[in-house]
């Protein structure tokens, strides 16, 4: 019987790259030390240019765990709901193309749920950097926007972006050494310091430690949430907080394991643009009514800590709620 399900949602395409990104992936869940049996894969083609299956063909892929669907493009979050209600495990874990899973990673994911019972379980995410200027991470080959000029060459150097590449063997035997590589952006210590203080629960804004990658839930609560907004499609821009939001409002409390370790592989998304992102945060704003949220890309933009937005926050609340004094002049 399968006990925990990956939702597993991408495209491949000439915008969202990573086809070499995704294999890795793939090679990494495939890597796992449970038993097959008690773990299945779902992923959820969004009409990538080549299908994904022909794909996994040209890679010599073959699981009997692993499921593909195809759907025309739609977007991510449509993608995790339709693997979820194909999924036949109790606990769903969500996965992004671009994060590699360390081989214990969804044994540890079970275990706490074990032990702490229906809440939503969230990993350590780290970040390998060197990957940031690369379009294909298995042959080095450069994005485009890496030119000739002495500012790029300087990055490249600096970040030895010409001698970096990753293998399915080193994903598959030698994982600590692409865990050395890589390290935890300050915003993700920040995120492990507010779910490990509890402040997730208790801040008016900890639902912005919500991240998809590293997170698992049973999948009763995950229906009973209703699943990720459809609506936030195609790029699913603020679908991991809207969902944190969501989850803060259910009353449930994450579990932090750092032990649980996935490693994201930076690169470009030139699909990411603002006009996309201010439909995606009215979106988010139509459905919480909740006016912090139009204040999230100032978060972003000055990279405060989640205790630093809470702060300003609150002292915008303060002035919402004193009464306006209206004098008259003589």
């Amino acid at each position: 019987m399968r006990e925990i399900a990956v939702l597993l949602p991408c495209r491949i395409n000439e915008e969202h790259q990573g086809a070499s990104r995704l294999r890795l992936t793939i090679e990494s869940f495939l890597n796992q030390d449970l038993p097959n049996e008690l773990y299945e894969i779902i992923l959820i083609d969004d009409g990538s240019d080549v299908p994904v299956e022909e794909l996994l063909n040209e890679w010599q892929i073959v699981a009997d765990n692993l499921v593909v669907k195809r759907q025309p493009p739609t977007g991510m979050c449509t993608g995790y709901n339709v693997a979820a209600a194909a999924a036949r495990a109790e606990v769903l874990f969500f996965a992004i193309d671009d994060n590699l899973a360390e081989k214990s990673l969804l044994r540890r994911h079970l275990r706490a749920h074990q032990a702490a019972g229906e809440r939503l379980v969230i990993g350590r995410e780290l970040y390998c950097w060197p990957t940031q200027l690369l379009r294909d991470v298995i042959t080095g080959e450069r994005n485009d926007i890496i030119g000739d000029d002495s500012a790029h060459t300087s990055l490249v150097e600096a970040m030895q972006i010409g001698e970096f590449t990753l293998s399915v063997a080193d994903v598959r035997d030698d994982f600590n050494w692409i865990v050395k590589m890589s390290k935890r952006p300050p915003s993700y210590v920040d995120i492990e310091e507010t779910i490990a203080s509890g402040r997730f629960g208790r801040s008016s804004v900890g639902w912005l430690a919500m991240r998809f990658g590293n997170h698992s839930m049973p999948k009763r609560l995950f229906d009973e949430l209703g699943g990720v907004d459809a609506g936030l499609d195609p790029t699913g821009w603020y679908a991991d907080l809207e969902f944190g939001y969501r989850i803060q409002r259910h009353g449930i409390v994450p579990v932090l394991d750092t032990e649980a370790i996935t490693v994201h592989l930076p690169h470009e998304k030139p699909y990411m643009v603002p006009e996309v992102g201010y439909r995606c945060l009215t979106e988010f704003y139509s459905v919480t009514g909740d006016v912090t949220v139009l204040m999230v890309p100032s978060f972003f933009a000055e990279r405060m800590t989640i205790a630093q937005f809470e702060r300003i926050v609150e002292g915008v609340k303060a002035v919402e709620r004193k009464p306006v004094e209206v004098g008259i002049g003589g």
